[in-house]
């Protein structure tokens, strides 16, 4: 798991929804991945710049990057994960500055069958501007079905 893959086929995820826009890194306990702040993304604000608040989706796409390089080595299909919880989400912006390249860094710290629970980081310019805990599900092809049919 050492070359970078492409992002399109470790995601579910298709623009606009996409946030990511590289995967630098994928290994046994990390992944490592880029968004660049453009107007294309959704949630931008008129000056450009992304919502502080959305750093928890751009960590849950870093992790859903490990968990489908974990698939695909296993050779198994990418599944559709979900996010259970959130702990101690701590931004030091309100907002991502237009035009700023994002560093996403997600660790596994606990792996559980099929929970998992991540530490998560987002660098902007080298410093540290974001860091929250991630609760995470990988439900299997029954389970998804059923869940998505309570649902709608």
């Amino acid at each position: 798991m050492h070359s970078k893959p492409v992002l399109e086929t470790l995601l579910p995820h298709r623009p606009p929804m996409l946030l990511l826009t590289t995967v630098l890194s994928v290994d046994e306990e990390r992944a490592c991945c880029e968004a660049a702040v453009s107007e294309e993304m959704p949630f931008i604000d008129r000056q450009g710049n992304l919502p502080g608040w959305v750093g928890i989706e751009l960590m849950a796409q870093t992790i859903a990057v490990w968990g489908g390089q974990h698939a695909k080595s296993e050779n198994r299909a990418v599944g559709v994960g979900m996010l259970l919880g959130c702990r101690k989400y701590i931004s030091k912006v309100s907002d991502f500055p237009a035009g700023a390249r994002l560093i996403i860094n997600a660790e596994k710290i606990i792996q559980d069958g099929n929970m998992g629970v991540f530490h998560c980081t987002i660098s902007c310019s080298e410093c540290t501007v974001a860091e929250a805990q991630l609760s995470t599900y990988l439900p299997d092809a029954v389970e998804l079905k059923q869940i998505l049919e309570r649902s709608f």
